[in-house]
């Protein structure tokens, strides 16, 4: 049975670390084939990944299609790829799909947390302290350095 929420019991079986950041929406760490499964069982119709290629450890791309399911790729480098530009790419995915299921991961939900936080800051206004909590929320480990970048104007 299709969901039109996740199921946190059901979430608990994933092999990936995840955060539920709303009904419609799981950020997490790249997902195994078993992870696919339990994320279609639970209503998931669209996976996001921002690994690029080469950091794969597997061919995501044609299992999650096969399943049927939408998939995009938003190739986030770890070091030069968190900035504005792509933040604004992951929200105008995010915003397409508002109201669908999406898993949405790269390899640890870091780099996930790190792009909120620079939308948060850059095309919010919020301050350092709010975007860092955000993202934090949503993945972002790297919290001091991420801060520092923002308040220094390096992640425009």
């Amino acid at each position: 049975m299709i969901s039109n929420v996740f199921d946190i019991e059901s979430l608990s079986n994933l092999s990936c670390r995840y955060r539920v950041i709303s009904e419609y929406l799981v950020v997490g760490g790249e997902p195994s084939q078993k992870d696919v499964q339990i994320l279609k069982r639970q209503g998931t119709v669209f996976f996001i990944n921002c690994l690029p290629v080469r950091e794969q450890s597997w061919d995501e791309f044609t299992y999650v299609t096969q399943q049927d399911l939408n998939y995009e790729r938003l190739s986030i480098e770890r070091d030069n790829g968190i900035h504005l530009l792509n933040a604004l790419k992951l929200q105008s995915i995010l915003n397409a799909h508002a109201h669908e299921q999406v898993f949405l991961h790269c390899a640890t939900g870091n780099r996930i947390g790190a792009l909120i936080a620079v939308y948060q800051y850059y095309a919010l206004g919020r301050t350092a302290k709010h975007a860092i909590s955000v993202g934090e929320h949503w993945g972002l480990k790297d919290k001091e350095k991420i801060s520092n970048m923002l308040l220094e104007g390096k992640l425009k």
